[in-house]
C-alpha cells in the first residue's frame, strides 16, 4: 500500500505542476486549504508513519489505516464540493438517499470482512 500511496502523491502533485494549478493549490482559499488537509493528513504523514519505526507497531499501523482511509475519502469529498461549487456555483450537501447508499455501501464492506475474517482464518489468534 506505501508504495501505491507514494506513486499516487507523486501523480498527485505531478497534475498541479503539469496542469498550471499549483499555485492555485497554495493560494489560501478554502478549497486549496482542503486539497492541502487531504495530501498532508492522507497521503504524507501515512507515508512517514509507514516508512518509520512507528510501522513495527499496532498503534502505527492502525493510525496509518484511518489516515490513508481518510484520505481517500477526503479526495472523493473534495471533488465533490470542489466541482458543485466550480460549475455550479452552489455549496453541495448529500440528498438523503446519498446518505443512506453510503452507510449501505460501509455495512457490506464490514460484513464482508468479517465474513472472510470468520470463514478463511485471516485474523489468527495471537500465542499466549
Amino acid at each position: 500500500g506505501s508504495v501505491l500511496m507514494v506513486v499516487y502523491l507523486v501523480l498527485r502533485i505531478g497534475d498541479l505542476v503539469v496542469r498550471g494549478q499549483m499555485g492555485a493549490a497554495l493560494d489560501g482559499s478554502p478549497l486549496s486549504l482542503l486539497l492541502i488537509a487531504e495530501i498532508v493528513l492522507g497521503l504524507i504523514v501515512p507515508l512517514v508513519i509507514i516508512y518509520s519505526p512507528l510501522a513495527n507497531t499496532r498503534w502505527g499501523l492502525v493510525l496509518f489505516g484511518i489516515l490513508g482511509s481518510f484520505g481517500v475519502f477526503f479526495n472523493r469529498a473534495n471533488t465533490v464540493i470542489a466541482g458543485m461549487w466550480e460549475n455550479a456555483g452552489v455549496p453541495y450537501f448529500p440528498a438523503p438517499l446519498e446518505i443512506l447508499i453510503l452507510l449501505g455501501m460501509i455495512t457490506g464492506a464490514l460484513v464482508g470482512y468479517i465474513f472472510l475474517c470468520e470463514n478463511f482464518s485471516i485474523l489468527k489468534p495471537e500465542e499466549e
